[in-house]
């Protein structure tokens, strides 16, 4: 039930409580990032433990791939792309993504990963 409550928060951010919990505890980032804080309420001690509850089973779905950081998200089956970031190195996901024809920007992926 709690992991259901963090899902509910994650995807229905302009209701009040979203909101509240936003303001309070992760105001510049995501539920999927955010700490416990220094002084957590009971409330937000409890959607951060149905977070971490479900957070092993969640699947991305890529779409056009312009919120997804390459390297920093969780967005493969494997983890994370680790490895130093090159300053020419695309950020977002959308950049491997020819948005044309909606398909891999394949020549790319295979210079910039193994």
């Amino acid at each position: 039930m709690l992991g259901k409550q963090a899902w509910r928060l994650s995807q229905s951010p302009s209701t009040l409580w979203s909101q509240l919990l936003k303001g309070l505890y992760f105001p510049q980032g995501d539920l999927w990032k955010a700490n416990r804080g220094p002084r957590p309420s009971w409330g937000w001690q409890s959607v951060l433990v149905g977070r971490d509850a479900i957070l092993p089973d969640l699947k991305w779905i890529v779409g056009d791939g312009k919120s997804i950081h390459i390297r920093q998200d969780h967005w493969l089956s494997q983890g994370s792309l680790g490895g130093p970031e090159n300053r020419d190195d695309p950020h977002l996901v959308a950049d491997l993504i020819n948005q044309e024809r909606k398909e891999w920007n394949e020549p790319m992926l295979n210079q910039l990963f193994e």
